[in-house]
């Protein structure tokens, strides 16, 4: 039984290890020139620790050897603070003494550098705010070595620390895969903050939906502040269920995204969109169109609202849409055959992948406006023509 609870314990405490060894590591580089990492070790326990003097250099000194041994400091280094240090450092912990040794003991170089690094671990850390930001960076590291906390406590420090680790590696592609929002449903805040003058700063947090030890990029989803703390704290089997379908289409929408980014598309089709765009008035005859391919092709696999916004397109446009193709080819303005085939093709690569229709539909008329910069209804008539002429999906069989 004792086997299994400390293998528990070090489940819960395995991302800060990793987090006080990097920052150890780190502090190390810029605050002390030599190798010596014992020495390294119990200066910063100094900075940390307001000793009294009647007991520096004693056995109640955590920086002191008669306290803590040089192999005890050099695991400690090695592979993060333990339960015994960090309740020695605690007891005696001041944060204003630490604050005054980072601001008094080092140029103003060593800690830009410093503090250029650690944005790793906080994002908001300044030159300016540097002793406070890293002696709570420190402090919280302790506090959960020390398992002092509460149950819930400990869980959000282990899942914060968690989610700094994996937004070093993963980060940047998730936040772009939930377009910059929160992805818990029903909140959609903003995880980016633009500044009048220009500048951003990123908000968010990573939650990890497997409960794996690992963290792997399609089992991560981006939230805001308020829903990482919620969700870390209490997520139903039913709330769990709907995210891992929205990470499903997150990740359908980036592989659609990668494919459609090495897809060839000949330029002359925004001869096409242009001609489309300047269209002023539309005729009535057209409106007699009958859209069979469409429903032979989506009825039953999508949503009838995406089916039905699709048939209309065709019936309205599908006439007028072809009138100006085959305008555009007779003037040689407009490969009819070459554009036909690389729409195929991209169809068929995202259809490969097990992409839904509608996420096929909604790239494919993102990939046609980022190449052609044109209106994206326009970009939605044009997919829609392709739908009903073949190039788009495959007639259902019954």
């Amino acid at each position: 039984m004792r086997k299994k609870k400390k293998r528990i314990s070090h489940l819960l405490t395995s991302g800060v290890k990793m987090l006080i060894v990097d920052l150890l590591h780190c502090l190390k580089k810029h605050l002390m020139k030599s190798d010596d990492s014992i020495a390294f070790m119990r200066t910063l326990i100094q900075m940390l620790c307001d000793i009294p003097e009647e007991a520096e250099d004693g056995e109640l000194d955590p920086s002191s050897s008669l306290r803590f041994t040089d192999s005890s400091l050099r695991k400690i280094y090695s592979s993060g603070f333990n339960k015994k240090i960090s309740n020695a450092i605690l007891s005696n912990l001041s944060s204003a003494n630490f604050i005054d040794a980072i601001s008094e003991g080092w140029n103003d170089d060593v800690l830009e550098n410093l503090c250029n690094d650690l944005k790793e671990y906080d994002r908001e850390i300044t030159k300016g705010n540097l002793g406070k930001r890293l002696f709570s960076l420190l402090e919280n590291c302790l506090l959960e070595s020390a398992d002092t906390r509460t149950e819930s406590e400990k869980k959000l420090v282990s899942a914060k620390n968690n989610s700094e680790i994996a937004k070093k590696k993963f980060g940047k592609s998730l936040l772009i895969d939930c377009n910059f929002k929160c992805s818990i449903e029903n909140c959609g805040h903003s995880l980016i903050t633009i500044l009048p003058d220009g500048e951003s700063s990123e908000k968010y947090e990573l939650i990890s939906l497997s409960k794996k030890r690992s963290l792997q990029c399609k089992d991560l989803l981006c939230v805001c502040n308020d829903c990482f703390q919620r969700y870390t704290l209490h997520c139903s089997p039913e709330e769990r269920q709907k995210l891992l379908n929205l990470k499903q289409a997150q990740m359908n929408r980036r592989t659609a995204m990668l494919i459609l980014d090495d897809a060839s598309l000949h330029k002359n089709i925004s001869k096409l969109l242009s001609k489309l765009s300047e269209m002023t008035e539309h005729k009535e005859a057209q409106l007699n169109y009958d859209p069979v391919s469409v429903s032979k092709k989506l009825d039953g696999t999508a949503p009838f609202v995406f089916v039905d916004m699709i048939k209309t397109y065709v019936r309205y446009y599908f006439a007028t849409i072809d009138s100006i193709m085959k305008d555009l080819a007779r003037q040689n303005l407009y490969n009819d055959n070459l554009i036909r085939a690389q729409i195929r093709d991209a169809f068929l690569s995202l259809e490969e992948k097990g992409i839904p229709p509608q996420t096929i539909f909604d790239n494919m008329v993102g990939w046609i406006q980022n190449l052609t910069k044109q209106n994206e209804q326009y970009c939605v008539l044009v997919v829609a023509y392709f739908i009903q002429s073949c190039e788009v999906f495959h007639v259902i069989t019954e």
